[in-house]
């Protein structure tokens, strides 16, 4: 079923912040309530955080910082891709970096789609509604 906007979303929906900055964990949270996305929301300060929250639960939706401390979006995003159990989940990467060959290696790596930061609300919205509304058209 085709959404509008990310509200519409399933109250089961789940979503996985992974960024290693408290205050851009918390302004991405705020960002979904504004948008009155209505399942659960995940965040994680590491790679190896945010693996165990994926081994730990169902994730449907991650959005990626792509420079982290210890790994990298990409490495993160990598692995979550090499499980075919995975195959399913939305991963939205997320950098400073508006740079286009950035954005190709994230979509070649398997990433859905890419958010320049500091982002508009408008814009998380828009890159979540599309993503989820690509992937259920591939799955139906």
């Amino acid at each position: 079923m085709e959404i509008k906007t990310i509200a519409e979303l399933s109250s089961e929906i789940v979503v996985l912040h992974l960024d290693d900055i408290p205050s851009i964990l918390k302004d991405m949270e705020n960002t979904l309530k504004k948008l009155k996305f209505p399942g659960k929301i995940f965040q994680a300060q590491s790679v190896v955080e945010a693996l165990e929250i994926c081994n730990t639960n169902h994730i449907d939706i991650i959005i990626s910082d792509w420079n982290l401390p210890e790994s990298s979006g990409l490495e993160f995003l990598t692995e979550i891709r090499a499980k075919k159990e995975n195959d399913d989940i939305l991963f939205i990467m997320c950098s400073t970096v508006n740079e286009v060959m950035n954005m190709l290696k994230a979509v070649t790596a398997g990433a859905n789609d890419y958010i320049v930061k500091p982002w508009k609300i408008k814009d998380v919205d828009k890159k979540i509604t599309l993503t989820w509304n690509m992937a259920d058209k591939r799955k139906g």
